[in-house]
């Protein structure tokens, strides 16, 4: 080691240079720093730079490096750097062959090119936090270094910085990197881990990575920038595995939206700014193509469920055919919204617009293919709706009490109707019913009490009606079936109480009470297809006054025709053997009855009570007296 003497030499650009203790330096006597560099002699072992030191009665403080100051010290094994320096020339430790590690401290601004170049045995680095730029041949040929991290606030990686570090396995580029040098970790065989913190792509040249890396490596990027690294060109799109990691959705507020945005796809989804169900959305809104954030377009494709649902000060709602998934009552009790277009959607989905009670006009695109359950129950002031040739399903409650809905067509590619679906639209008047479906359900139409007609489509599907379908449809006048009709079930037709004429070819079964109190029917012929009739099947059909049976029934069924108060004479088909109890009763004006079956065996209790003008029974049975209730 130097022994404390006090040389000066001149150097080639004008200043001196001054050994104080161990180390040499440039001084400036002015500013009272100084800048350490090489001697007479290599630098060996393990050194402590001092952060000052006092000569000539003045305190000078070490603030750079110079260049070449430790280069080709093949001696040297460690070096600690003080917080004073700034600066480190290049080539200041090039060559040092035996240095194993270094830590440059956060004070260090600056580094010049070939810094720690060939430094073959250098196996660990801490760089500075301060640093800039990573610069030319940085690190080159430092082929011990196994991995290294940049810090947060490097720019640039120059060229050739990582050259040849062929025992580099891992690296991770700060989110702050910029650009990336020609051939900066080219040669670097065993980097098969690349770590890049950017969200925006740093600009890297085709050979910045050797093909093993790109080839064999993997690509870590943060789940926000994933889609723009398989994007942007060569050489992150060449990579052949790029994984993301972090989180993949987050929540943001854009322009007065809030969405859930999906990093992997670019997409978002709108979603309630409070609590589900307690968002504060208010005005006229409408959904944008896409919401930026950090510069990056994301695509909104969805709304979700419940994202406006109770926002009474809502009013209109505009959503752009990429918005192609709105969730189940995303706006739901929207009770002052008037308008709704929502024109790239397929489905409806459940209560989207359930209790919008002021909602008149809603524009939905051809290609809707299914409206689900309650998707405009309550929907009181809806006047109108075009439903469209691709519409295959309608669900349960679908347009339930949407009071206003004065006509709607129901097109032939429809083949589902669920129950309830029409449930008191007391305002519709008319049907232009192509639907191909096999029964028309539950309560479909009950209480549609405006409705004045109902025409079957031709196609014959239609197999049964269903219970209360057409109750309280006091609007009815006229109803034929299709003969391929051959159920109606409990209460389908009950209280129609105009219904004047009831036609059939082919039933089977009419359910309990399924006409009655059909106030206004007069006749009916029953078909020989009947096998069964309900209780109370034709119950208060007060006008009725003729009834043709061409069916084998076996049994008059409890109370089928009681308060039928205009029905004047009955002649039982010839397979009768059975008349239940309160068959007939209740039927003012029945005169006569005819028993036309020898085998007939039982008139049970209370069959004709209150007939009070039935003077005439007639019954053929020959083996015996039937037995009365």
């Amino acid at each position: 080691m130097l022994a404390f003497v006090h040389l000066t030499v001149l150097a080639d650009y004008g200043t001196t240079i001054t050994g104080v203790g161990d180390f040499w330096y440039y001084l400036d006597t002015q500013n009272l720093k100084a800048e350490l560099t090489n001697g007479s002699s290599p630098y060996t072992g393990n050194i402590s730079i001092p952060s000052s030191f006092t000569y000539a009665n003045k305190t000078y403080t070490v603030n750079r490096i110079h260049n070449v100051a430790f280069s080709n010290c093949s001696n040297l094994t460690s070096v600690t750097i003080p917080n004073s320096v700034k600066s480190i020339g290049k080539m200041a430790f090039a060559g040092c062959t035996s240095l194993t590690s270094i830590t440059i401290p956060n004070s260090v601004e600056t580094f010049g090119t070939n810094v720690f170049q060939d430094c073959t045995k250098l196996k660990t680095v801490t760089l500075s936090s301060s640093l800039k730029d990573i610069n030319y041949e940085a690190f080159s040929g430092c082929t011990s270094l196994s991995s290294i991290t940049i810090p947060n606030g490097v720019l640039t990686i120059g060229d050739k910085a990582f050259y040849n570090c062929t025992n580099l396995s891992s690296v991770t580029l700060p989110s702050t990197t910029q650009s990336i040098g020609e051939y900066a970790f080219a040669g670097c065989s065993k980097l098969l881990n690349v770590y890049c913190n950017a969200d925006v792509e740093p600009n890297a040249q085709d050979n910045s990575f050797s093909p093993t890396t790109i080839n064999n490596g993997i690509l870590h990027v943060s789940a926000f920038a994933y889609p723009d690294y398989n994007e942007y060109p060569f050489p992150w799109c060449g990579f052949k595995n790029i994984q993301s990691s972090g989180p993949t959705h987050e929540k943001k507020t854009i322009n007065g939206l809030t969405y859930n945005l999906s990093y992997l796809n670019r997409t978002a989804t709108v979603i309630s700014n409070g609590n589900e169900g307690e968002a504060t959305y208010h005005g006229d809104i409408t959904i944008p193509r896409e919401a930026y954030y950090k510069t990056r377009p994301f695509l909104v494709n969805t709304i979700a469920n419940f994202a406006f649902a109770n926002c009474t000060g809502l009013t209109s709602i505009t959503a752009p055919q990429n918005v192609q998934t709105i969730e189940t009552g995303a706006f739901e009790n929207c009770t002052n919204l008037k308008t709704a277009d929502i024109q790239g959607v397929t489905v409806i989905e459940k209560l989207l617009f359930y209790g919008c009670t002021s909602l008149t006009s809603v524009q939905i695109a051809p290609i809707v293919t299914t409206i689900k359950n309650s998707a405009f129950e309550k929907c009181r002031s809806l006047e109108s709706i075009s439903l469209r040739s691709d519409l295959t399903s309608i669900g349960e409650k679908a347009f339930s009490e949407c009071r206003s809905l004065k006509t709607i067509d129901v097109p032939s590619s429809v083949t589902s109707i669920g129950k309830w679906a029409f449930f008191y639209c007391t305002g519709l008047e008319s049907i232009n019913f192509r639907a191909n479906v096999t029964e028309i359900d539950d309560y479909v139409f009950c209480q549609c009490t405006s409705l004045k007609a109902f025409t079957f489509p031709n196609t014959q599907t239609i197999t049964r009606i269903g219970e209360s379908a057409f109750s309280h449809c006091y609007g009815l006048t006229l109803m034929t079936l299709p003969s391929s009709v051959k159920v109606i079930d409990l209460n389908a037709f009950m209280n129609c109480k105009n219904m004047e004429e009831f036609h059939t070819t082919s039933l089977e079964e009419i359910g309990d009470g399924a006409l009655s109190g059909c106030s206004k029917l007069k006749d009916i012929t029953l078909p020989s297809t009947l096998k069964n009739i309900g209780y109370y099947a034709f119950e208060g059909c007060s006008a009725l006054e003729e009834v043709e049976i061409l069916a084998s029934l076996k049994t008059i069924p409890y109370y089928s025709f009681c308060e039928c108060t205009s029905l004047k004479t009955f002649e039982l088909p010839y397979a009768t053997k059975t008349i239940e109890e309160g068959a007939f009763s209740g039927c003012t004006s029945l005169t006569s009855i005819f028993i036309m079956n020898p085998e007939f065996e039982r008139i049970d209790a209370y069959a004709f009570e209150g007939c009070t003008a039935l003077n005439n029974v007639t019954c053929r049975s020959t083996k015996r007296v039937p037995k009365l209730g």
